[in-house]
């Protein structure tokens, strides 16, 4: 462990409370009464010295707070003021203000991307005999007003028939073919006012599950 210390507040402490006594037994403990007053003039110089860095660390820090809170003022009415810009650009459907002003004006939106197309589709009978329908779909962020249309048509060739449209993804299929036998043919296909997704064809095979009574459902897919 070092004799002096090795903080300055603990220094300055450490000789200030030994500086009059070394001076009064100066022969008795080997030194000299000169190179005492000097080491207590230098102590008197360090303790000065540390009082002004105290103060400036102070004064420093009362400054650092004043330009925050100088700061966070200006901001906040710098906000107002181009909140209150942009409102006028907006009630006079003009990029004056914001040319006037020197500061940007909104910048466009990006168009929103068709809806996507759907996938994992499912099926489930129900004991109605009816097909619980559901599928994932993709859609873009910010997409809203998505819609679903549902064809069906049994067998492989033919036309499709609209079964429904559903803003979820899912359909409940009432209208399955008594004892179809032929696969079930699913066309699926998001939509929104202003874009159309690329649908997906989904092939249901009804086969005759355990105990005659329930369906198995053996699900296959395939692109449109």
């Amino acid at each position: 462990m070092p004799l002096v210390p090795k903080s300055i507040h603990a220094k300055i402490q450490f000789f200030l409370t030994r500086a009059g006594r070394w001076a009064e037994h100066a022969d008795q403990i080997g030194t000299s009464p000169e190179l005492v007053a000097r080491l207590a003039g230098e102590i008197a110089a360090a303790r000065a010295c540390l009082l002004a860095q105290e103060e400036a660390a102070n004064a420093a820090r009362t400054a650092t707070a004043r330009l925050a809170q100088a700061v966070r003022a200006m901001e906040r009415t710098g906000a107002d003021v181009v909140k209150q810009v942009r409102t006028r650009a907006a009630v006079d459907k003009s990029d004056a203000p914001y040319t006037l002003a020197q500061i940007p004006g909104p910048a466009p939106k990006a168009p929103i991307g068709p809806p996507g197309t759907p996938a994992r589709f499912a099926a489930t009978l129900l004991p109605d005999g009816s097909l619980a329908l559901r599928w994932a779909c993709p859609n873009p962020r910010g997409a809203v007003g998505t819609m679903y249309q549902v064809w069906r048509r049994a067998g492989a060739t033919g036309e499709f028939a609209l079964i429904g449209t559903t803003g979820t993804k899912s359909l409940v299929d009432a209208g399955v073919p008594a004892g179809a036998a032929a696969p079930l043919y699913y066309r699926v296909q998001a939509v929104r006012s202003t874009a159309t997704g690329t649908a997906a064809v989904f092939v249901v095979n009804l086969g005759v599950g355990g105990g005659g009574a329930a369906a198995g459902l053996a699900i296959q897919t395939r692109a449109a």
